[in-house]
């Protein structure tokens, strides 16, 4: 597991609670995108899909990688 820093997000964002936010709408939205893949799953299988990471800590990286569209205001 890697280490997401303060100065990695500052990098991405103007400050660690813009951040937050960020992450948090688009860890919302890792978070629908699996429960939606998962209903449609077989329910005969009793074989359930293991991620990486949980869906706080992907939106991290997905934010800190520049994954993540972010408007920056001067």
């Amino acid at each position: 597991m890697r280490l997401v820093s303060s100065d990695n997000i500052r990098k991405v964002c103007n400050n660690n609670y813009e951040a937050v936010l960020i992450a948090a709408q688009y860890a919302r939205k890792i978070n629908a995108e699996r429960l939606n893949e998962a209903q449609y799953e077989d329910a005969d299988e009793e074989s359930q899909t293991n991620y990486k990471y949980k869906v706080t800590t992907q939106a991290l990286y997905d934010l800190v990688d520049g994954k993540i569209k972010v408007a920056k205001s001067d």
